[in-house]
C-alpha cells in the first residue's frame, strides 16, 4: 500500500473536523489568525509551547493548547463549552475560561458579565463597609488577581490556575447578569464616567509600557483597570460586514473556502496522520455535537457570590454617589 494512498481521504476528514472544531472559538483569541489546515500540517512536530507557531494560542496554558482542545472537543461540547464547577472534570471546566467560549466565565475584557463582576468586587474592596462581604473576600481577591494577571502577564498562569482550582470546588460562583441588568449598570456607569481618572497614554499602549516599567504599572495600574473595565463601547468589528456572532461572543470568520481549496501538501504521508496532533484533530465528532447550541437565556446563578438584584442596586448607588470614581477606587492596589 502506498504511503500516500490514504492521504486524500484523511486530508478531507481533517479539513472538515478543523472547520467543526474551530467554529465555537472566538477569532479574537487567535492573535496570528485562525490556523488553517496547512498551518496544522506544518505544526505536526512543533512543541505546543512554541510561541512562534501559528498553532500556539497566546494566553492559554500549554496543557490545554489546541491539541488538547481538538482531542477533547466531544467532551467539551457535551458540556456546551460552558465552565461548570465539580463534578465536571477540572480540565473541562478550565478550558472555557481560557478559550472564552463562556461569556459568564472568562478572563476576557470583552465579556460584560465578567467585567461587571470585577468592577463590583473592586468597589466592595474599596468600600468602608467591605466587612459586610467578608465571607467572599478570598473568592473576590482570587478572581481580581487572576483577571489582572490575564491583562498584565498573559504568559504567567499562576493566579488564573489557582483561581480556577479554587472556583471548581467552591460553593459560590460569578454573578450572571441578564441583558436588562447589564443595561441598567451600563447606564449608571456612563453617567459617572466623567469622573474617571486620566491615563498618560491610550488603553492599548498601557500594557506595553507597564510590562517594560514596573513603576509605571504601580502608578497607573488601577487607573488603567478602571478605564478598561468602564469602557461600555464594544470593540469595533473590522472586516466582513456579514460576520456572524459566535456563542463565545466573538466574530465568526469563514475559513471554509481557505481550508477546502487547499490540496494536501506533497510531503504528507499516511504516517503523518498517526501523529498526536493529527490524531486529535481526526477524532470523530458525532452529528449531535457538530453545531452545539449554548443555553440561552441563562438563569441567574443560584450560588452567586452576591445576590444579583443586590449587586445591581449597589452598583447604581455607588455610581450615583457624590464622590468620584477616582476617589472610590483610590485605595485599591492591583
Amino acid at each position: 500500500m502506498s504511503s500516500r494512498q490514504l492521504v486524500p481521504q484523511l486530508h478531507a476528514r481533517a479539513v472538515e473536523n478543523l472547520r467543526i472544531k474551530l467554529k465555537i472559538l472566538p477569532p479574537r483569541i487567535f492573535t496570528r489568525g485562525k490556523p488553517t489546515i496547512i498551518d496544522i500540517y506544518h505544526a505536526i512536530n512543533t512543541d505546543p509551547g512554541d510561541k512562534q507557531s501559528k498553532l500556539h494560542v497566546d494566553g492559554i496554558p500549554n496543557e490545554i493548547q489546541l491539541e488538547y482542545f481538538f482531542a477533547n472537543y466531544n467532551e467539551l461540547a457535551t458540556y456546551q463549552f460552558i465552565a461548570l464547577q465539580a463534578p465536571a472534570p477540572l480540565n473541562v471546566a478550565a478550558a472555557p475560561w481560557f478559550y472564552q467560549t463562556d461569556q459568564g466565565h472568562s478572563f476576557s475584557k470583552s465579556h460584560r458579565c465578567v467585567k461587571y463582576n470585577i468592577l463590583l468586587m473592586l468597589m466592595i474592596s474599596a468600600s468602608s463597609d467591605s466587612d459586610a462581604y467578608k465571607s467572599t473576600e478570598d473568592f473576590r481577591g482570587a478572581l481580581i488577581r487572576a483577571w489582572w494577571e490575564a491583562m498584565s502577564k498573559p504568559d504567567d498562569f499562576t493566579h488564573r490556575n489557582a483561581f480556577i482550582q479554587g472556583w471548581h470546588t467552591s460553593d459560590i460562583d460569578l454573578i450572571w447578569f441578564r441583558n436588562t441588568q447589564l443595561f441598567l449598570m451600563a447606564s449608571a456607569l456612563k453617567q459617572a464616567s466623567s469622573s474617571l481618572p486620566q491615563l498618560p497614554c491610550s488603553l492599548d499602549e498601557f500594557l506595553m509600557k507597564a510590562r517594560e516599567n514596573p513603576n509605571f504599572l504601580r502608578t497607573h495600574g488601577t487607573t488603567w483597570a478602571l478605564r478598561m473595565l468602564s469602557d461600555t463601547v464594544p470593540p469595533s468589528v473590522k472586516g466582513n460586514e456579514q460576520a456572524k456572532k459566535t456563542p463565545g461572543g466573538g466574530v465568526a470568520q469563514s475559513t471554509d473556502v481557505d481550508m477546502a481549496e487547499n490540496s494536501p501538501p506533497d510531503f504528507l504521508t499516511d504516517a503523518h496522520f498517526d501523529t498526536p496532533l493529527l490524531r486529535s484533530l481526526l477524532t470523530y465528532v458525532p452529528p449531535l455535537l457538530v453545531d452545539v447550541k449554548q443555553p440561552s437565556p441563562r438563569l441567574e446563578t443560584q450560588n452567586a457570590w452576591m445576590n444579583t438584584y443586590d449587586a445591581v442596586g449597589l452598583f447604581q448607588r455607588k455610581m450615583s454617589a457624590p464622590q468620584s470614581l477616582a476617589d472610590l477606587f483610590a485605595n485599591i492596589q492591583l
